[in-house]
């Protein structure tokens, strides 16, 4: 969970979250953006209020996501996400059953005509200041980086590559078959370059023995 973001924290244990809220009259679809980081999938009660009242249900799946998840207020029956049409004000209460907990961060009133199922998907944090900031201090080094910058660096290898790759360290130019698990570099022989270890530096040549040219 993002520490930077203000929360309302819901246990089940009797005590329910209730919020007033005021938009343009019309028929809407409601988002609840949460942070569920400690239980499984479970199911919480929404009931909206606004001249009459409807009950709702909202899923909650387990959410380790810094930028946090999304659930949608669906009907009991249907299980489908449920159109309701606001009058100017609603007052919301959000209730989830005994031993869960939640963080709710806010409520979204998506017109339901500009609703599509995308909305339930929250896009990725965006953290390239942070890792510029924090990880371009030693012309990104990543031995002398934080711990951030580690992961960071790790996660970005994977990304690039489409999936984990091994070592594949070339058996002439590298010292060793194991390469470091933060960014994939294989140890190089003396002179020697590249993730594998797999070429002479810029003026050396006669790999793997690589002599000032």
């Amino acid at each position: 969970m993002d520490e930077s973001v203000r929360a309302a924290y819901l246990v089940g244990d009797g005590v329910s979250l209730r919020v007033k809220s005021q938009t343009v009259q019309g028929r809407y679809k409601i988002l609840v953006h949460y942070y569920q980081p400690s239980h499984g999938k479970y199911n919480g009660r929404i009931i909206v209020q606004s001249r009459r009242s409807t009950a709702l249900y909202l899923r909650f799946k387990h959410c380790p996501n810094v930028g946090g998840c999304r659930a949608l207020a669906r009907d009991k029956i249907t299980q489908m996400g449920r159109s309701l049409y606001i009058y100017n004000k609603a007052d919301i209460t959000i209730s989830i059953s005994p031993n869960n907990e939640v963080w709710i961060d806010y409520i979204l009133f998506v017109p339901s005509r500009h609703f599509n199922a995308d909305m339930e998907k929250q896009q990725p944090v965006s953290l390239a200041q942070k890792f510029i900031k924090q990880c371009g201090k030693n012309d990104f080094i990543v031995d002398s980086s934080s711990q951030f910058c580690k992961e960071s660096v790790f996660t970005m290898t994977t990304m690039f590559n489409g999936a984990l790759t091994t070592c594949d360290c070339d058996r002439n130019g590298s010292t060793s078959a194991v390469c470091d698990k933060f960014g994939g570099q294989c140890p190089c022989r003396q002179n020697v370059v590249g993730r594998k270890c797999d070429k002479c530096i810029g003026g050396y040549t006669g790999f793997p023995n690589c002599r000032r040219a």
